[in-house]
């Protein structure tokens, strides 16, 4: 290497050199066969003799060159241009952020309307279940079930008073009914405090009635 002659530093970045930075061979003040004195743009410093290379018409032509892409490299750049189109067709495709607002204000409308008219299909099928059950004695409101069992105990009674051949098992079935009596009175009593407060349900005992009356699901 010869003073005046155009070299390239090819060594890891410090202070003063960055890796690629060209200067011109010159003259300092110190002389030594491992480092030569270049001058940068804008500084000058010594460098070692391995970290440099000539700069040449050759090199230039190479660098200039544009290295041709091998095929991996030109599939991958293929998959990721196909991904790059899909993912704008998507967004072209997808709402607007107002529009995603409209979509949830309108389906939680629609969510409340369901659950408006599920309340009222409840209300009106516990009413229904509540006028089967109904047992008011003090008003003088006894429902249809009531009168059934009540019908059925004074059929049993009327056999044991003009003798029957099995009165153990006549006594059986009055008490079995008067037991079913007296759940048709709780039933009722559970019901009505429910309809009371607004809890309706299709089933008083429903271990699902928070998902019927709550988020208006079946």
């Amino acid at each position: 290497m010869n003073t005046g002659m155009k070299v390239r530093y090819t060594g890891k970045h410090t202070r003063h050199v960055k890796n690629g930075e060209e200067g011109i061979l010159s003259v300092g003040t110190h002389k030594s066969r491992r480092t030569h004195y270049v001058k940068f743009d804008t500084h000058s410093a010594y460098v070692p003799r391995h970290n440099l290379e000539k700069v040449d018409s050759q090199s230039f032509e190479k660098e200039s060159k544009p290295k041709e892409p091998s095929p991996k490299e030109l599939k991958r750049r293929q998959v990721l241009n196909e991904w790059k189109q899909r993912d704008r067709e998507s967004k072209m495709n997808e709402p607007s952020k107002y529009e995603k607002i409209l979509q949830n204000r309108e389906r939680i409308k629609m969510n409340r309307v369901k659950r408006s008219k599920m309340r009222q299909q409840m209300k009106e099928k516990m009413e229904e279940e509540m006028e089967q059950i109904m047992y008011e004695k003090d008003i003088n409101k006894i429902g249809p079930q009531y009168h059934k069992i009540d019908a059925k105990i004074l059929s049993l009674k009327d056999e044991l008073r003009n003798g029957c051949d099995n009165p153990e098992e006549i006594k059986n079935l009055i008490t079995a009914l008067n037991e079913e009596h007296r759940s048709l009175q709780t039933k009722y009593s559970i019901l009505k405090y429910m309809y009371k407060d607004g809890y309706y349900t299709l089933d008083a005992h429903s271990p699902s009635t928070y998902l019927e009356l709550c988020l208006g699901r079946m």
